[in-house]
């Protein structure tokens, strides 16, 4: 005697080895593959522009100035002027 399956059933009916009856079902499994691209989302456009500008500024100007007194036995020496101004270094 053999079992009646429906027409739906994915496996197959097989007779065991010892009697009765062995099920073969196939087991499916799902894979996910995931990938990942660059795409073009929105685009920016980048420019330089020259400005020129002139503003009025009135602000004091300060002015310091330096006083060396020395006492006892100082020697002092007066360097050129063009060692310290920018053109100089």
């Amino acid at each position: 005697m053999t079992p009646e399956l429906s027409g739906a059933f994915p496996g197959k009916l097989e007779p065991g080895p010892s009697g009765g009856w062995r099920v073969v079902i196939p087991v499916r499994a799902e894979h996910v593959s995931v990938e990942k691209r660059t795409v073009v989302y929105e685009e920016v456009d980048i420019r330089r522009e020259l400005v020129e500008d002139t503003a009025s500024i009135s602000q004091p100007v300060g002015h310091e100035e330096l006083e060396v007194r020395g006492t006892g036995d100082v020697v002092t020496e007066r360097l050129p002027a063009e060692r310290w101004t920018s053109s100089g270094k």
